[in-house]
């Protein structure tokens, strides 16, 4: 397989899994990069329009959610399933449920032209049930090798998950694990912002320490794509 990394200067890093006849992202960025993303995707795979493509998102947080309306397939866990639902039916999401993160949350949905998507083509991988810090919630294939999904304990937000894959040793991380030192000079700018307005980006900041410390732990050695920032290695 080959691995794309598309960095914008605000948002999450988008990857692109490539294999013979088929695509698979992670991570959609803001909906206001879409058009732009997809292009510069297109200078890189120029038989992009052939290919089979299907997305995963790591948490549904509208910086990591902006290219799913493109898609015929959104892989998911079952809590931010609930998140996206809880839109359709005019329920408040997880962010606007809490009083600190609400203002942010609708002013970054205004200004990253956000819409919602609905749920139809929403492929709920498994629902977490117990108490561990990460619990595996499934799995799908890609490209020969097995992806697992972990759902964590929704330190950074509810359905916040990890996608494995052993074989390759490789491992994204959504929000559970950025790349603060890696990221560029724009990236750290627009990531002050959100602990600022927002007092935290982590609804429960010591379970968001729980999950950072176990990826460090489990995942020692792995190829870490982070939710913000490039890869890199524990």
């Amino acid at each position: 397989l080959k691995l794309h990394t598309i960095e914008p200067p605000c948002g999450s890093t988008v990857y692109v899994l490539e294999s013979d006849d088929s695509l698979l992202f992670v991570d959609g960025g803001f909906s206001c990069y879409a058009d732009d993303t997809f292009k510069f995707i297109e200078s890189k795979i120029p038989d992009l329009a052939s290919k089979d493509r299907e997305i995963f998102i790591t948490h549904p947080d509208l910086d990591h959610v902006g290219l799913c309306p493109y898609f015929a397939k959104v892989r998911l866990s079952g809590s931010a399933y609930d998140d996206f639902l809880a839109e359709e039916e005019g329920r408040d999401r997880y962010r606007e449920s809490n009083p600190n993160h609400a203002p942010y949350y609708r002013i970054s949905a205004i200004i990253a032209q956000y819409k919602p998507f609905g749920v139809d083509w929403m492929d709920v991988i498994g629902r977490r049930r117990g108490d561990d810090v990460y619990e595996n919630i499934g799995s799908f294939h890609f490209g020969g090798h097995e992806f697992v999904a972990f759902e964590g304990n929704g330190g950074h937000v509810d359905g916040d998950t990890i996608l494995v894959c052993e074989d390759l040793g490789l491992v994204f991380t959504g929000d559970d694990l950025i790349n603060v030192k890696g990221s560029t000079k724009e990236q750290r700018e627009f990531n002050t912002l959100a602990p600022y307005l927002m007092q935290s980006v982590n609804m429960d900041s010591d379970r968001a320490r729980q999950c950072r410390l176990y990826i460090e732990s489990e995942y020692k050695g792995y190829l870490v794509c982070p939710g913000h920032g490039p890869p890199m290695r524990i």
